[in-house]
């Protein structure tokens, strides 16, 4: 079988042209209404990938590809169109009639009795093929089979064309010797046999060549005949249709569409959060480092659904996945940063500006910038709404120690090997006043900030505790002496605090883990020694100088019966410090190993 489809303007009209199977015995029919449905099931207008699925021919296949879906949408099938033709030899022969019976009829011109034996009839009568599908009335004799080149059955007289109003046979008292009964004979394709020796097989006459369609209120047949070339063993036939096109008004059509998206659009929005943020722009003013400062902003929603909201990063032009922008820069905080905003209700968002030190501090990025300003446009999205842009601006005041690395402090200090500023904290803890401070280290954040305070180098902590040391740091900035106020516990604290702004902690994450394997086979004499080595593998000259510098004091402080702070003690404390903090996955022995690699330092 083959199918093709076109639109007549806008219309659909699909022919199918088949040649069924072949065969005059009786139960030959369901062989045709195999065919029938297989054709229905297989003939699929698909396109790419589907295309291998259905069609058995490459070039089918191929030319599918190329050619596209077009404006069918979801049709695809035959039966998917809504005027769809069948033509072809369907093959259906005359079942229960003999042979000479069925040629009597004929030169009678008795077709309605042939056609109560006709197999399609009956067949698409009880249901069983082409259900839902019409045949125009047959008013000509049967199609099949002639003799090429004239208008004789085979094994029949010489008869006139269909067009004749007489007798279908010439003369009277024909006989058909050798008649035989329906379903005679063999394959269809046997040749013949004339009088000159060829080679005869009959069959009895019968409508193979049909033309049936799908009726509905556009598609009406207008005639329905039968051919008279002598070309063939069949006679042709032929139908006449008139096809009621629907023919669309394009600009109408287009115009309508168009309104209608613009009133979808309409209702769409007016279905969305509609968002304000005041104000847009926050002027910080001048920041210095560990300074904090507040500003709030209002997020309202004067829509009819409540709108999700929170910040998204800035769009990148870089490729690389390495440095995936975050939504705000380091050096600010929103709270909340997400939430659900009602309709005909406002969020506060607080907002908190912070340079500050640590692994995920601002300070090292803004101290190599070439200007001091503080600049960043933030996006705050509300879903199914738009984004809002909130500007954020100021100055930043540099710091020249305080969340730099040691070796970028000692570079700017010209100090040599350990920073200007770490030396001036030792040197001052160093007398023997300091050393006799009870609780000295262990207990000096606590001293300056209250018995309340979280342990560790939170931010939290960081910031109230330069806050409160704010007049030490100032002279530190400036290459000055200490107040002459301060106190052991205020200098050790700052201390902790210098150790905690590092961008990178002074003990990398794997030392502890590579003392401890080495430690573990080596006599207890080696392993100050495997210690040195290790270190030296993992620090760089500046910090391993400023890491014997701290132990020099740290030692000492241990060692003093009046500070009465045990190794271990120091040990935990110092683990906080000088270490990235512990994550949730990390070994259960990494803390041991930590402190055990502090109690060697401080032997």
């Amino acid at each position: 079988a083959v199918a093709v489809r076109m639109f007549v303007y806008d219309s659909p009209l699909c022919f199918v042209n088949s040649h069924l199977s072949s065969g005059s015995k009786d139960g030959d029919e369901a062989k045709r209404n195999a065919d029938v449905v297989e054709i229905l099931t297989r003939c699929d207008f698909t396109t790419a990938a589907q295309g291998e699925q259905f069609m058995a021919s490459h070039a089918a296949t191929v030319a599918s590809n190329m050619l596209g879906s077009g404006p069918w949408g979801a049709m695809r099938t035959v039966l998917d169109n809504k005027n769809v033709i069948w033509m072809g030899d369907l093959n259906y022969r005359l079942s229960g009639m003999a042979d000479e019976d069925a040629r009597k009829h004929i030169r009678a011109g008795h077709l309605d009795l042939l056609l109560e034996s006709d197999q399609l009839v009956r067949e698409m009568a009880a249901g069983r093929i082409f259900q839902g599908w019409r045949e125009g009335p047959i008013e000509f004799p049967p199609t099949f089979k002639f003799k090429v080149g004239t208008h004789t059955y085979l094994g029949d007289l010489p008869i006139p064309a269909a067009g004749s109003n007489k007798s279908f046979v010439h003369g009277s008292g024909s006989s058909f010797s050798g008649s035989a009964a329906a379903g005679a004979g063999g394959d269809d394709d046997e040749g013949d046999e004339g009088a000159e020796g060829e080679k005869q097989k009959k069959r009895t006459p019968a409508w193979c060549d049909r033309i049936l369609w799908i009726p509905g209120k556009d598609l009406h047949q207008l005639a329905y005949g039968r051919g008279e070339t002598t070309a063939s063993d069949h006679k042709p036939v032929a139908a006449g249709f008139l096809l009621r096109s629907l023919h669309y008004n394009r600009k109408k059509v287009e115009d309508l569409l168009d309104a209608a998206r613009r009133e979808a659009d309409m209702m769409k929005a007016a279905q969305r959060p509609r968002p304000a943020l005041e104000p847009n722009v926050v002027p910080i003013g001048t920041v210095n480092y560990g300074e904090e400062k507040v500003f709030k902003v209002i997020l309202s929603n004067t829509g009819p659904v409540e709108g999700l909201f929170h910040f998204v990063p800035p769009p990148s032009s870089s490729e690389s996945m390495d440095d995936e922008p975050l939504a705000l820069p380091a050096w600010l905080t929103a709270e909340p940063d997400e939430g659900i905003v009602q309709p005909g209700a406002s969020q506060e968002i607080t907002l908190r500006i912070c340079v500050e030190g640590g692994p995920h501090g601002a300070a090292m990025t803004l101290s190599k910038a070439t200007d001091d300003f503080l600049d960043a446009i933030v996006i705050l999205r509300v879903e199914d709404s738009s984004d809002m842009f909130l500007s954020v601006t100021g100055n930043y005041i540099k710091s020249s120690w305080l969340g730099l690395p040691l070796d970028a402090m000692a570079e700017a200090s010209a100090s040599g090997k350990v920073p200007a500023q770490m030396s001036t904290l030792l040197a001052a803890l160093g007398s023997a006043e300091a050393l006799a401070t009870p609780g000295l280290f262990v207990t000096s954040v606590a001293k300056v900030l209250g018995d309340d305070v979280e342990p560790g180098p939170s931010r939290h902590t960081q910031r109230k505790l330069l806050q409160a040391l704010a007049p030490h740091c100032s002279a530190l900035e400036q290459n000055q002496p200490l107040p002459a106020d301060a106190t052991p516990h205020q200098i050790a604290a700052l201390l902790l605090a210098l150790l905690g702004n590092l961008p990178r902690p002074l003990l990398p994450a794997s030392a502890a883990a590579m003392v401890s394997l080495a430690t573990d086979v080596a006599k207890v004499h080696e392993q100050t020694s495997i210690l040195g080595i290790i270190l030296g593998e993992v620090l760089s000259p500046v910090e391993l100088a400023t890491l014997d510098a701290c132990f020099s004091l740290l030692k000492k402080v241990a060692a003093s019966t009046a500070a009465c702070i045990s190794s271990k003690a120091l040990a935990t404390l110092l683990s906080l410090y000088l270490f990235p903090s512990l994550s949730p996955s990390a070994p259960s022995d990494t803390q041991a190993q930590r402190e055990a690699l502090l109690l060697l330092l401080l032997e």
